[in-house]
């Protein structure tokens, strides 16, 4: 068996099966309450305000009393390598992993602002899963269209 050295306080274990198959001489990392809870708070940490990103969704005109006006929301959100930088360095490259899923949702009838024909559209949904050794899946959706 490959020996491992112990990340974060975590104990490596014989790995039996990932994602359903053999994995041979490889180890998982498993880690107790403690060190899992630790683990957990440093990923809830909030990232540093230059890493945040703002981006404009759902605009429209508002009316008032010096005239029409523009409102929409804000949408804050992290850069992906933001992420991927912090469970690098709270579980190594390998110790955690991302999978995606796209698929397309047909037949949605949409209709433009100001438009007063429909159309039909699709969405695409993009399912994101990640997983950290040890510790657990998390899944996140995301539709676009």
């Amino acid at each position: 068996m490959q020996e491992t050295e112990p990340r974060n306080g975590a104990t490596p274990v014989a790995a039996v099966v990932k994602n359903g198959q053999p994995v041979g001489s490889a180890t998982v990392t498993t880690f107790g309450s403690e060190c899992a809870s630790k683990l957990v708070a440093a990923l809830e940490e909030p990232f540093d305000p230059a890493e945040i990103k703002w981006r404009v969704t759902n605009t429209c005109k508002v009316g008032g009393s010096k005239g029409p006006r523009d409102r929409g929301q804000l949408l804050a959100y992290a850069d992906p390598r933001a992420y991927t930088d912090r469970l690098n360095v709270l579980f190594t490259p390998s110790g955690w992993t991302r999978d995606y899923n796209v698929q397309m949702v047909q037949n949605f009838e949409r209709k433009e602002r100001g438009a007063t024909e429909r159309t039909i559209t699709a969405k695409i949904v993009v399912t994101s899963k990640v997983t950290i050794f040890g510790l657990g899946t998390c899944g996140s959706r995301r539709g676009v269209g």
